[in-house]
C-alpha cells in the first residue's frame, strides 16, 4: 500500500523562472504550507543529484525535520528528492515544468516509498492524503505568484 497524488497548474511564467524558484530548496517556506524550509548540508557543494540537505517541517504543533537528497535535477524541466529520517527514504518529490501556452505546467507529485504500513493506515485515518493534495495546490498557486512577479530568474 502506498500514497501517491499529483497536482498540476499552469504559471505564467516560462520555465527558467519557476525552475530557479524550485531549484533554491531554502525558499521552499515560502510556498509549503508544511515545510518552512530547507538548509543544505554542505552550501557550497554544487547543485545536482547526490546533493543533501534538511527540510523542516510543522503541522499545527507537531514540528519535525527530515534528511533530502536530490535524486533528478534536469534544469527547466524536473526536479526530483526523496526525504526520510531514521536513514530510511519515506517520500519521493517531483516537480516536473513543461512550457505550454501562457507559461509553464507545473506538475507536483509525491509518493509514499518504505512507509510502514500501519503508519500509512494511520495517516489515512488523520485525513493526511487529503491535507498532503491541498498543500500541494498552495504550493503551486504561492509558486505561481512569486514566479508571475519575476521572482525567479529570467529565461537566457
Amino acid at each position: 500500500m502506498k500514497l501517491t497524488d499529483e497536482v498540476s497548474v499552469v504559471v505564467p511564467a516560462p520555465p527558467a523562472r519557476v525552475w530557479a524558484l524550485l531549484a533554491d530548496l531554502p525558499r521552499m517556506g515560502e510556498w509549503s504550507p508544511e515545510c518552512t524550509g530547507c538548509t543544505w548540508d554542505d552550501p557550497g557543494a554544487p547543485f545536482g543529484p547526490g546533493r543533501t540537505f534538511v527540510g523542516h517541517n510543522r503541522w499545527g504543533l507537531l514540528r519535525w525535520t527530515t534528511r533530502g537528497e536530490l535524486e533528478v535535477c534536469e534544469v527547466d524541466r524536473e526536479l526530483v528528492y526523496v526525504t526520510g529520517r531514521g536513514g530510511r527514504p519515506l517520500t519521493r518529490w517531483s516537480y516536473r515544468l513543461e512550457p505550454v501556452e501562457g507559461g509553464t505546467r507545473v506538475t507536483e507529485s509525491y509518493e509514499s516509498l518504505e512507509t510502514p504500513t500501519v503508519m500509512l493506515a494511520v495517516e489515512r485515518l488523520l485525513g493526511r492524503p487529503a491535507r498532503l493534495r491541498r498543500g500541494m495546490g498552495e504550493t503551486l498557486d504561492r509558486l505561481s505568484v512569486a514566479a508571475a512577479r519575476g521572482q525567479g530568474r529570467q529565461e537566457s
